[in-house]
Parts: structure tokens; sequence; C-alpha cells
């Protein structure tokens, strides 16, 4: 079952964007690991998150917060343009 779900998001992914979704495994990530993952710094990903400019939400863990990898891949790839630009 899990293989039809990657195979699915794949084929979602190429069809949407041209492009087959990196792949990767599933994990919650700190906000040190999201920032680098986007290519900012830390205050700055702490501000933007702060004023809701990520479609990902926190999920909290205990006191911590953390994010799907997933969430932040799903961000990346749809701000992207067909010349692999982020806008």
């Amino acid at each position: 079952m899990e293989s039809f779900r990657c195979r699915s998001i794949q084929l979602t992914s190429l069809a949407e964007h041209g492009t087959l979704k990196p792949a990767v495994i599933p994990k919650l990530i700190d906000q040190r690991e999201s920032a680098e993952m986007l290519g900012i710094g830390l205050s700055n990903f702490k501000k933007l998150e702060s004023e809701g400019a990520f479609p990902f939400k926190r999920k909290m863990v205990g006191s911590s917060v953390r994010y799907r990898n997933t969430d932040i891949i799903d961000y990346i790839v749809s701000s992207e343009d067909s010349n692999g630009n982020v806008s």
C-alpha cells in the first residue's frame, strides 16, 4: 500500500510540476533544520513563521516545535517555477 501511495505522489507531482518529488524519509525536524532546508537564517525563519508566511504548520512534541520535512519539501516544490527558481 505504501508503494502505491509513493507512486501516486510522484505521478501527481510529475503531472502538476513536470518534475518528480525528491525521495525522502518523512521525519520531524526542528526550526534550525527547517530554515536550512529553505536556505534562510533561523531568525528570519522564526519571523516569517510567526507572520504566517508558510503554509505548513508546526507540530508540538512536548515543549519542542517541529515541522514535517515533507511539508517543507512540498512548499519548496510548489514555489518553483518552470526554470527551478523559487518565488
